[in-house]
């Protein structure tokens, strides 16, 4: 599983939209919910106070890291 940006972003610059991708498993997989821990980092040239994951719709806060 991993995080990508949303291509388009959306109309409220302060909320980043990422979409989920989810690759399947190789071979056999047994029927088993899994978490699965994901983050997403990037530089960025304008203030973004939360980030939306699509298609889910979850919106989390933005941790700043200097």
């Amino acid at each position: 599983m991993e995080l990508k940006p949303a291509v388009p972003q959306g109309i409220n610059p302060s909320i980043y939209l990422l979409k989920k991708v989810v690759t399947p498993p190789r071979g056999p997989v047994n029927d088993v919910v899994t978490e699965v821990p994901v983050h997403f980092g990037k530089k960025m040239s304008r203030t973004v106070s939360h980030v939306q994951i699509l298609p889910d719709g979850v919106v989390v806060p933005v941790e700043t890291v200097y």
